[in-house]
């Protein structure tokens, strides 16, 4: 996340509280100059934003800095520290375990990579010079993905308090839907939505349905994605009868997955995703 957007999101939810850095609020180097900005935390610490600027404005970078005077405190205000745990190797003290766990994307078919061939050319190069000044090939491949994350509510509960974990909860379904990978963005520009969301609330144990493309779904008229999900359909009813309950309470968004959840909007399903939460939590915790 962007260090000044998540500066704003935590201004929104803590008491901060700006400093006087003095003759620190300023630095120049040879290429960059870098400002700071110091605010004061409430009850448990400070936090640093370090902005770097240069090449008229073609370098930047900017760092957030997380000072804690409180060991045992529950980052009970960055959200992702929380959902992903943090881990300090001089104070294992500072220590917290990760409430969120996300699965690798897998295809739900076989998959042959292709190569994009390209080159780059020197703006200023030599008169006597005019071939490329590298030549390189850069490995794709387009297929039907299927995505697993889950959440440890005891554990997120126990860092957050139940009100602001059921809405980091929100607020993470919505990012591990919407979020794609920025690598080669401007390359391929993979801006891409799924296809249908399956959401579950259990009060036993997450269950990843990944096996159900141990055997790869075959191509067919109607492509990758109807049989992925008839795929997954059929699985998630043969496990559900062998081996784990059905779930408490489930949720889909997009078609095709009426016989595990009933479908509704996104925003409508964050909605009552956060609302479901919110209600198991103070009995059996999910």
């Amino acid at each position: 996340m962007d260090p000044r957007k998540l500066m704003e999101r935590l201004k929104g939810a803590a008491a901060l509280t700006e400093q006087d850095v003095g003759e620190f609020s300023h630095f120049k180097g040879k290429m960059m100059k870098i400002s700071v900005h110091n605010y004061a935390v409430e009850d448990w610490g400070s936090l640093s934003l370090l902005e770097s600027r240069g090449m008229a404005g073609l370098m930047r970078r900017d760092m957030l800095v997380i000072n804690s005077c409180v060991k045992d405190i529950p980052v009970l205000v960055i959200q992702y520290m929380a959902l992903f745990g943090r881990m300090v190797a001089d104070d294992p003290s500072l220590n917290y375990d990760a409430a969120a766990q996300v699965a690798h994307s897998i295809s739900t078919h076989a998959v042959q990579n292709e190569y994009d061939y390209f080159t780059a050319v020197d703006d200023c190069q030599a008169e006597d010079n005019a071939g490329a000044g590298h030549l390189g090939t850069v490995e794709y491949n387009s297929s039907t993905l299927y995505r697993y994350a889950t959440v440890n509510m005891v554990e997120l509960v126990h860092l957050l308090g139940a009100e602001k974990a059921a809405q980091a909860v929100r607020v993470f379904g919505e990012a591990f839907i919407r979020s794609m990978p920025t690598g080669k963005q401007n390359s391929f520009a993979n801006r891409t939505l799924p296809d249908a969301v399956y959401v579950t609330l259990r009060e036993d144990q997450p269950v990843n349905l990944c096996g159900a493309f141990e055997k790869p779904v075959r191509k067919s008229p109607e492509g990758y994605a109807e049989p992925s999900k008839t795929a997954l359909k059929q699985y998630a009813q043969q496990v559900y009868a062998c081996y784990a309950d059905a779930p408490a309470q489930s949720f889909a968004v997009g078609i095709g997955l009426d016989e595990l959840a009933p479908a509704m909007p996104l925003n409508q399903m964050l909605t009552a995703l956060e609302r479901a939460v919110k209600e198991k939590l103070p009995g059996n915790e999910v």
